[in-house]
């Protein structure tokens, strides 16, 4: 069986921009670049074809609270690094 992965840079855990987030939005973060990289199509973050991911499908799979994952996703638009389209 072969496993996906993704590129993730040594100089993470020194990101004052990263360190500033509470532990609950740090996994958040890794969980969204995963959910990226699995995505239907890749760098979107999709669970399937056309079915966008929830705040509470990213507590589900970090395994944080849902008003937890909601503000990580507040958090990571603000910073500019998730962009919302407008239509999803």
């Amino acid at each position: 069986m072969s496993l996906e992965w993704l590129r993730l840079y040594t100089q993470t855990v020194y990101d004052r921009r990263i360190r500033r987030l509470s532990l609950a939005s740090r996994w958040a973060w890794i969980a969204v670049l995963i959910v990226g990289r699995t995505s239907p199509r890749p760098g979107w973050l999709l669970l399937e074809v056309e079915m966008p991911l929830a705040a509470t499908d990213l507590a589900d799979i970090a395994d944080i609270s849902p008003a937890q994952a909601k503000s990580a996703l507040t958090s990571f638009l603000s910073l500019g690094w998730l962009v919302k389209e407008d239509d999803a």
